[in-house]
Order: C-alpha cells, then sequence, then structure tokens
C-alpha cells in the first residue's frame, strides 16, 4: 500500500508471481530471468482501477559468505490495453539457512 507524492495517487494493490530461471556465471553469480503474471491497482480521488500484464527482468545474486547474498534486479510491467508499464530496480541482500 504506497502513496505517490502528495497528488492522492495509491497505488494500493501490487501483486505478482513470476517464475525465475537462471545459472551460475562464476562460482559466486548467479544470473537470472523471470517472467509472470502482474496485477495493480491504482486509486485517485476516491476511484480506483485494476490492471493486469506481464512483468519480466532479471538480475544477478553474488554471494558475499556461503550463507550471505547481494542482489540487484530490474523489473519491467507491461498492462495490457497498451496503457503502457512501469520499471523497477532493486538491490537486496539474502540469507541462506
Amino acid at each position: 500500500d504506497t502513496t505517490v507524492g502528495d497528488s492522492g495517487v495509491e497505488l494500493s494493490r501490487d501483486l505478482a508471481a513470476s517464475l525465475r530461471v537462471g545459472f551460475v556465471a562464476t562460482p559466486r553469480v548467479l544470473a537470472f530471468g523471470k517472467v509472470g503474471y502482474a496485477t495493480t491497482r491504482i486509486e485517485t480521488l476516491g476511484v480506483g482501477a485494476a490492471f493486469e500484464g506481464v512483468r519480466f527482468g532479471g538480475g544477478l545474486e553474488f554471494a558475499a559468505t556461503p550463507n550471505t547474498y547481494i542482489s540487484a534486479e530490474y523489473q519491467r510491467t507491461e498492462y495490457e490495453q497498451n496503457i503502457g508499464g512501469r520499471d523497477a530496480a532493486m538491490v537486496g541482500v539474502g540469507f541462506r539457512f
């Protein structure tokens, strides 16, 4: 649940289910691509609309230690009915146990 700026526009739902496939590029680097379904609901001035589309992207995971990794990922969501899309870039830290 996110509010975008002071314009009264709210991103009230952003859900996705994706398939991710990767390969070991080096012993410490995993490269991956992903594709899946996304649904987003946007509300402005009390009126809401839901949009569906395809989410795709890719990224890298670097094994900092055997149980810790650092990741960077880009993803694009293209919505139906030619209304455009959105881009997102993410960085993160993960732990394997």
